[in-house]
């Protein structure tokens, strides 16, 4: 069984990049086929036991879907080399929308 990931690398936690948890999370949601793979070798049997559950699956897959909000609003701001001011208000009210609107869509992260 081959299984082909365009980036294989799972990517570390910056704390000067604060973007770095959603990426982090997206990344291992991309590599889950990958990593469960790797853990069902005989040969990782010790590390199969680190193998995550459904709800911890769920919850990562959660936390991608908040996440998502302040990295779509982030890659707004980073668009421009020097953002200005006036478009923090815009960005602003674009974040608490999306916020809202997945509040409805998804009631259990609320």
């Amino acid at each position: 069984m081959t299984i082909q990931v365009k980036q294989a690398q799972l990517i570390c936690d910056m704390k000067v990049w604060w973007d770095s948890l959603y990426f982090m999370i997206n990344r291992f949601h991309k590599l889950c086929p990958a990593v469960e793979h790797f853990l069902s070798l005989p040969i990782n049997r010790e590390l199969a036991k680190l193998r995550l559950t459904d709800m911890e699956w769920t919850v990562l897959q959660d936390f991608e879907i908040v996440l998502g909000v302040p990295h779509q609003v982030q890659k707004i701001m980073s668009k421009e080399r020097t953002p200005v001011l006036s478009g923090t208000i815009p960005a602003f009210k674009m974040f608490m929308m999306a916020w809202e609107q997945l509040r409805r869509e998804h009631p259990h992260l609320a």
